[in-house]
C-alpha cells in the first residue's frame, strides 16, 4: 500500500494501515516484531516528541508546572483533553508524578462486533485516566485521550505509559480494554486491578439483575454521585421518517459518530471520563470490602484483598495471555469438510423422518420439524390430555410458487391442516401444552440404534403404540432420526460454525475467558471452547480441527477426578484416600467398600480390580464386567452424594423406589462416614455464617440457606457442599496455571497456555521439547502449590501430546 507523505497525522494514519497489514500476515502471538514496525514508522515523531522513552530518571526531575499550559483543550469542568503531542507530554509527566497511586483507565472503541472477541477489531477512539481527585492534568484530574480524526495518533504517544509494569493500572473488565489496546500495538503491562474480578471475590452470588456492570457495581456501592446514566438513554437520536421529521423510534448512533458530533461532544468526554473516575472510586471500595473479608485467621490474619493481589492479579494476565494467544483451528478445509458432511445427515435424517410421517399422516409432507408447534400437533393432538385439538391449520412456506384460484401471483405462504397420532403427553409446558424437548423425542424412540456386543437396541413408548413389531420398531427409528436432526443441528450451530467465523486471518480462534462463575470455575464466550461434545458424542471428531502452528505440538494434560480428590481432602476420608494411595479403578474400589459380596469375590479371586492389558487378556473377569451394576451405582454416588444429592432424586435417575435408593445411599456412607460429618458441619457452618468457603479460603454468600422456602433452602444447602468442592478444583487448577506461566523450564522450551477447559489445559510450543515440556508441565500441575504437596492426597495428571486436541485426548 502507498503512503501519502504530509502532515504527522496522515502518517499517523498510515503507520497504522501498515501495522494492520503486517499483522495480517504475521502471527499474534510475535508481538516485538510488530511492534518494531510500529517504531519505525514513528521514529521521527517520537524525536519530535522527545520524552527520552519515559525514564523514570528524567521525570524525578519534570514536574507539571515545567511545562506551559499551552492550548491542551477543555471540555466540562476537571476534565483536560489530550489531542496533541505538546499535550500528551504535559499529562504523561503528571501521570509519572503519581506512579505511586492506582490508575483507573477505559477506552471507547467504534468499529467492533461485540459478539465476537474484541481481539483483530475495532479502532479506539479516545482513552481515559483518572488516578485521584487531587490530579491536575491542567484542567482538573480527569484525562481524555482523543485517538479520533485529527488526534488520532495520541494514543500512540502513551505507549510507554500503558506497557510500563511499575504503574499499577486498574480496569473494569481489563480483558477487553488490554486486547482493543493491543490492536493498536500497545502490550498493556503494570495490573493493578480488575474491578470486575475484585466484585466477584466480593460478591460471588451476585443475582442476575444486579450482575457485575459498572453501572451496576456503582449504584450498589458508591451511590446516586456516581450514578451511570447508560449510553442508550444519554445519546440516542430520534430516526428520521421519509419527510425528514422525528419520528418516535430512537437509534444509537456509533462511537465515532458520538464524539464528532460538536453538540454531543461535551456530554461524551464528561460520559467517558466518568468511567474511568468510577473505576478508580469502585476499586477503593472493594479495596475497603475485601480487607474487611478475612482470608488466613489469627495470628497474622491476611484478607481476601491480600488473595486478590497475591493470586487473582496475577491470574488475570494469564487469561488475557491465553485469549491473545487463541488456538489455531483447520478453518481452510477441515471444518467446512465437517459442515457439509452435517448438513447432508441433517437432510438425510430429516427425510427419513418426513417420509415415515406422511405415511401416518400424508399432509406432514408440508410440516416443519423445527417447529414446536408442529410437533406438538403431530404426536399429541386429539389426546384428551394434551389440550389439542385433532387437526390444526398451520402455514407452510410456498417454493413451488403454487398460484390459487383468483390471485393474480402466488402467495408466500399456503395454509394446511395437520392431524395428530393422539399419544399421550408425557409432560406437559407451564401453558398445558406437550413438551417435545429431546429428551422427551428420546423417550417416544428410546435407542433403536444403539447395538453394540455390551448394548441391545432400547425401544421407547412407540413400539408398543404402533402394536411392536417392525412397525413399532419403524416408528421408534424414524423420531430418532428427528431427534438425530436436532442433535446434529446443535452440533452444526453451535461447534462447527462459530469455528469458522470466528477464526482470524492467522486461523486462530480467541474466546473471552471470564472470572463469573459462583464457584471460580471459569467460563468461555465468543465462543464458547469450553462446550466441547463428549467425546463418545463427538460423531465428527470436532477436537480435531483443533490444531497448532507447523513447528509446533500441542500439550493437552488433565487431572483424574480432581473434585473427588479434594472432597477426599477435605472431609480427611480413611477410605477415600486409601483409595487413592492404592490407585487403579476408584469406582470399582468404591463398590467393595458398599457392597460386602463384591468385597468377598475380589478377595476369593474370583475377579479382578485390576490388569494389566500389556500382558495379554485377564484370566478371570473384571470386578467392572461381573459386578457393573454394583459398580455404575458407586460411580454415580461419588458424583452425586459428594455434591449433597438426595435419595430421591437418585430414585428417579435409577428407576427405583426411594427406600431402595436410601438404602444404596447408606451403604456408599458406611464406607465413608467422614464425608457425612464434614458434610452436616459445612451446612451448620454455613446457616450460622451464611456463606460458605473453599479450599483455598474464597467465600461464595448463600443467604437463603435459612429460607422459608424449601426448595431455595435445599438448593443453598447443596451449594455449601457443592462450592467448597467445585471451588476448591478451582483454586487447584489456578494454582497450576500460575506455576505453568511463571516456569522457567516451560518458557525455555517456547511452551504456552492457550486454553484451560475444567480440569484440562492446553499448551503450545516446539515439538522438538515436546518430551521435555511434557515432564515439566506434570511437575507443575502435581505440585501447584509448590514444592511439596501440601493435600492429604496426591494430585494425578494424566499428560499427552499430538498435532490435534482429539489425538491428545
Amino acid at each position: 500500500m502507498r503512503c501519502s507523505s504530509g502532515s504527522s497525522r496522515s502518517r499517523a494514519s498510515c503507520n497504522r494501515q501498515l501495522l494492520l497489514m503486517t499483522r495480517s500476515s504475521y502471527h499474534l502471538s510475535n508481538p516485538r516484531f510488530m511492534i518494531d514496525v510500529r517504531r519505525r514508522g514513528r521514529r521521527r515523531r517520537r524525536r519530535m516528541f522527545n520524552v527520552q522513552m519515559i525514564s523514570t530518571s528524567s521525570l524525578e526531575t519534570t514536574k507539571a508546572d515545567d511545562f506551559p499550559r499551552g492550548r491542551s483543550s477543555t471540555a466540562g469542568p476537571g476534565v483536560t483533553v489530550v489531542d496533541d503531542e505538546a499535550s500528551a507530554e504535559r499529562a504523561i509527566s503528571v501521570l509519572y508524578e503519581y506512579r505511586d497511586r492506582y490508575h483507573a483507565c477505559d477506552t471507547e472503541v467504534a468499529g467492533i462486533d461485540m459478539d465476537k472477541s474484541p481481539i483483530g477489531q475495532g479502532f479506539v477512539t479516545c482513552a481515559t485516566i483518572f488516578c485521584g481527585p487531587d490530579v491536575d492534568f491542567g484542567n482538573g484530574p480527569k484525562l481524555f485521550i482523543d485517538n479520533l480524526d485529527d488526534a488520532e495518533g495520541t494514543l500512540d504517544l502513551f505507549q510507554n505509559y500503558f506497557e510500563d509494569i511499575q504503574i499499577k493500572k486498574v480496569w473494569h473488565n481489563y480483558g477487553f480494554d488490554r486486547h482493543v489496546l493491543w490492536n493498536h500495538g500497545i502490550d498493556v503491562q503494570g495490573l493493578g486491578g480488575d474491578t470486575m474480578h475484585m466484585a466477584r471475590l466480593w460478591h460471588a452470588s451476585r443475582p442476575i439483575s444486579q450482575g457485575y456492570s459498572l453501572e451496576s457495581l456503582a449504584a450498589a456501592l458508591l451511590g446516586n454521585k456516581y450514578k451511570k446514566i447508560p449510553m442508550k438513554e444519554r445519546f440516542s437520536k430520534k430516526q428520521l421518517l421519509k419527510n425528514g421529521l422525528p419520528g418516535k423510534l430512537t437509534y444509537l448512533p456509533p462511537i465515532d459518530e458520538i464524539q464528532r458530533d460538536l453538540t454531543l461532544r461535551d456530554d461524551f468526554i464528561d460520559y467517558a471520563t466518568q468511567d474511568a473516575e468510577t473505576t478508580w472510586q469502585l476499586r477503593n471500595e472493594l479495596e475497603r470490602r475485601l480487607k474487611l473479608m478475612a482470608w488466613t485467621p489469627e495470628p497474622g490474619r491476611r484478607t481476601q484483598m491480600d488473595f486478590y493481589n497475591e493470586y487473582w492479579v496475577p491470574f488475570g494476565e494469564v487469561l488475557t495471555d491465553m485469549e491473545r494467544l487463541g488456538f489455531r483451528v483447520l478453518d481452510e478445509n477441515y471444518l467446512p469438510e465437517l459442515r457439509e458432511k452435517a448438513l447432508a445427515d441433517i437432510d438425510k435424517y430429516a427425510h427419513d423422518f418426513q417420509q415415515w410421517a406422511i405415511k401416518q399422516i400424508p399432509e406432514a409432507k408440508y410440516m416443519n420439524i423445527y417447529s414446536d408447534a408442529q410437533k406438538q400437533q403431530f404426536f399429541f393432538g386429539g389426546h384428551n390430555k394434551a389440550n389439542l385439538n385433532k387437526t390444526r391449520e398451520f402455514k407452510y412456506l410456498n417454493t413451488d410458487g403454487v398460484m390459487q384460484p383468483g390471485q393474480a401471483r402466488p402467495k408466500k405462504h399456503l395454509p394446511f391442516e395437520l392431524s395428530g397420532l393422539g399419544i399421550a403427553p408425557i409432560s406437559l409446558t407451564q401453558s398445558g401444552k406437550p413438551q417435545v424437548s429431546s429428551e422427551i423425542l428420546k423417550k417416544l424412540a428410546g435407542t433403536p440404534r444403539e447395538e453394540s456386543d455390551e448394548r441391545l437396541p432400547q425401544y421407547g413408548i412407540l413400539y408398543e403404540f404402533f402394536g411392536g413389531g417392525e412397525k413399532g420398531k419403524e416408528a421408534c427409528l424414524a423420531v430418532d432420526s428427528l431427534n438425530q436432526v436436532n442433535f446434529l443441528t446443535k452440533m452444526l450451530n453451535t461447534f462447527i460454525e462459530p469455528l469458522i467465523s470466528m477464526a482470524d486471518h492467522n486461523h486462530r480462534v480467541h474466546c473471552s475467558l471470564n472470572l463469573n462463575t459462583e464457584t471460580g470455575r471459569l467460563s468461555s464466550r465468543k465462543p464458547n471452547l469450553q462446550n466441547q461434545p463428549a467425546l463418545e458424542k463427538d460423531v465428527y471428531k470436532i477436537r480435531a480441527a483443533f490444531s497448532c502452528d507447523p513447528g509446533n505440538e500441542l500439550i493437552v494434560a488433565d487431572y483424574g477426578q480432581l473434585e473427588l480428590r479434594v472432597l477426599a481432602h477435605m472431609a480427611n476420608c480413611t477410605s477415600m484416600i486409601e483409595a487413592f494411595k492404592s490407585g487403579g479403578d476408584f469406582h470399582s474400589r468404591t463398590a467393595i467398600g458398599m457392597y460386602p459380596h463384591v468385597a468377598e469375590a475380589v478377595e476369593r479371586g474370583d475377579v479382578l480390580l485390576e490388569w494389566d492389558y500389556k500382558k495379554g487378556e485377564p484370566p478371570k473377569p473384571m470386578l467392572k464386567d461381573v459386578y457393573g451394576s454394583e459398580r455404575r451405582k458407586a460411580k454415580t454416588l461419588n458424583f452425586s452424594i459428594a455434591y449433597g444429592k438426595t435419595a430421591f432424586g437418585l430414585a428417579k435417575d435409577w428407576g427405583v423406589t426411594k427406600e431402595e435408593a436410601a438404602e444404596t445411599v447408606r451403604l456408599w456412607y458406611n464406607d465413608r462416614p467422614e464425608v457425612k460429618r464434614w458434610q452436616d458441619k459445612q451446612i451448620a457452618d454455613a446457616i450460622n455464617e451464611k456463606v460458605t468457603r473453599t479450599l483455598m479460603g474464597r467465600y461464595r454468600p448463600i443467604p437463603d440457606i435459612v429460607s422459608n422456602d424449601r426448595r431455595v433452602r435445599a438448593h443453598n444447602m447443596r451449594a455449601a457442599i457443592n462450592t467448597p468442592i467445585q471451588g476448591g478444583a478451582a483454586d487447584i487448577v489456578m494454582m497450576a496455571m500460575l506455576r505453568i506461566r511463571s516456569d522457567l523450564r516451560l518458557r525455555r522450551l517456547g511452551y504456552k497456555l492457550i486454553l484451560q477447559i475444567h480440569d484440562e489445559v492446553i499448551l503450545e510450543g516446539p515439538e522438538e521439547n515436546v518430551s521435555e515440556a511434557l515432564s515439566a508441565l506434570k511437575d507443575c500441575m502435581e505440585n501447584p502449590f509448590g514444592t511439596g504437596n501440601s493435600l492429604r492426597v496426591a494430585l494425578v495428571v494424566d499428560a499427552k501430546s499430538a498435532m490435534t486436541w482429539y489425538d491428545a485426548k
